[in-house]
């Protein structure tokens, strides 16, 4: 509000602002048109309920906490965004964390338990808020943990969280409820702690890349030795994917998949390509990114972005596994950019939630 503003004057302008505020907020905010008709049909009905008038008048005054802490997140969001849309750790922070389309929101609806096991602590890079605010409902992190063999930087060893994981999976499978259950490792960061004794050393010393991903991968062939001996193998799909890179298909194609291979149907913001299905040539490619560059490849034609540098093009030559740089053609690299800043814009435009058919018809019409 402007300076100057006192008395009756200050209280109009004060008015009309709160008002412009929340027809944005039914405009642009789904959740607070849904809290707003909640509340409408709601409130008689606390009203008439025949309970003492002090309960009656707390039920909807959680309501109406409801709906100004909806307006809170929506203000605090717009603030952010007024600021500037480049990325910001303390931007980040401050919105909305919750309600991001994830597998997990997705069979959560469809009745599955949904996990997530880690042999650290969860509330590490704010996982635990992540998880819990996007379709997780159960935490298992180190310190759920009853015993572990060894505890590295990063927490316990591949072992111990497999043990975990299986003992997780047997209790699930023995209650006859559908799991989905996210298992994270860790053993193969630096200083790439784990235990002696359990693989024939790749190099020396002992704690390098090489090896820590030699036991990560010893750990995982264990695990699966039990596994296959258990209850729940047969009914169970295990994907296998690391969290950086990138091989033979891009990791956005393994959650259409997986919904595929559990035969679940449903529209989502997913852009991946369904692998059951035979996919054209033309529409074969791979996504890889690391920090702030990217790239793009389909057809062994490569363009890659860095911050602050022209995209450079290459050709892939799949025998010798090498790269020759190449002049690509624009509309490639139109193409890779779309693709590189699609997140940007999902997030910016709130395209990441999960839609009804009917809605997600209707907004694809719209764009």
């Amino acid at each position: 509000m402007k300076p100057g503003y006192t008395g009756l004057t200050r209280l109009v302008h004060a008015t009309g602002y709160s008002w412009q505020g929340i027809k944005s907020a039914w405009r642009c905010e789904s959740a607070f048109r849904q809290e707003l008709v909640m509340l409408t049909v709601l409130t008689p009905i606390a009203i008439l309920l025949p309970i003492p008038a002090l309960e009656s008048l707390l039920l909807i005054i959680s309501l109406l906490l409801l709906i100004m802490v909806e307006l809170l997140n929506s203000a605090i969001e717009a603030v952010v965004d007024r600021i500037g849309h480049e990325h910001h750790p303390l931007s980040g922070q401050a919105k909305d964390m919750a309600s991001f389309f994830s597998l997990a929101s997705l069979l959560k609806k469809r009745g599955y338990h949904t996990q997530f096991v880690y042999g650290g602590e969860s509330h590490f890079d704010n996982m635990k808020t992540f998880f819990l605010g996007n379709g997780f409902v159960d935490m298992q992190d180190l310190p759920t943990f009853k015993e572990t063999n060894f505890v590295g930087s990063w927490g316990a060893s591949d072992e111990d969280l497999y043990i975990k994981a299986d003992r997780q999976f047997t209790k699930l499978n023995k209650q006859q409820k559908p799991f989905f259950s996210l298992v994270f490792t860790s053993s193969n960061h630096s200083p790439y702690d784990f235990p002696k004794g359990r693989i024939e050393p790749y190099n020396k010393p002992l704690q390098t890349r090489e090896n820590a991903a030699k036991y990560s991968d010893y750990a995982l062939g264990e695990f699966f030795k039990k596994a296959r001996k258990s209850d729940y193998w047969g009914d169970t799909i295990f994907i296998v994917v690391a969290d950086h890179d990138t091989r033979l298909v891009s990791q956005l194609d393994l959650a259409p998949t997986l919904l595929s291979l559990m035969g679940i149907s449903a529209k989502t913001p997913m852009i991946g390509h369904d692998l059951t299905k035979p996919i054209k040539t033309d529409k074969l490619r791979a996504m890889m990114q690391f920090y702030n560059n990217f790239a793009w490849m389909d057809n062994n034609n490569v363009v890659i972005f860095q911050p602050e540098k022209p995209p450079i093009g290459f050709i892939y030559d799949s025998n010798t596994k090498k790269m020759t740089e190449k002049v690509v053609s624009e509309s490639m690299i139109e193409i890779a950019n779309a693709n590189a800043l699609w997140g940007s814009l999902a997030y910016e435009k709130g395209y990441y939630s999960q839609l009804e058919p009917e809605a997600f018809a209707l907004q694809v019409q719209q764009k």
